[in-house]
């Protein structure tokens, strides 16, 4: 989805504060969020127009913590449109985000 500039900022800022841009176990990148806010996340999840949200607590589950974790995660060709998109307004994020852009890149011969 072509995401419009509030909704790019909006994003950017998300992901610099709650987001992580891990490379998967099978080797492809990938963005996720979490927090402990489902309505935020679903929030997030209908500006991208994409994204799977999942329960992701252990100390929940085991009765440590009060309120579940949420992680909303955006699977390899998601993480690289929304990549390109918001890369220039990342600022905590930006580095991880280059590297993980020179991967799709080379994977796509660019």
């Amino acid at each position: 989805k072509k995401l419009n500039h509030g909704e790019i900022m909006y994003l950017a800022a998300a992901i610099d504060g709650e987001g992580c841009l891990p490379v998967s176990h099978t080797k492809y990148p990938n963005i996720v969020i979490a927090n402990t806010n489902l309505e935020w996340l679903k929030r997030i999840q209908k500006i991208c127009n994409t994204g799977k949200i999942h329960i992701h607590d252990s100390y929940f589950k085991r009765g440590l913590r009060s309120k579940p974790g949420y992680v909303l995660r955006f699977r390899k060709w998601e993480t690289y449109s929304i990549l390109q998109q918001i890369y220039p307004y990342l600022i905590i994020k930006r580095d991880k985000a280059s590297d993980l852009l020179e991967m799709f890149n080379i994977e796509l011969g660019i």
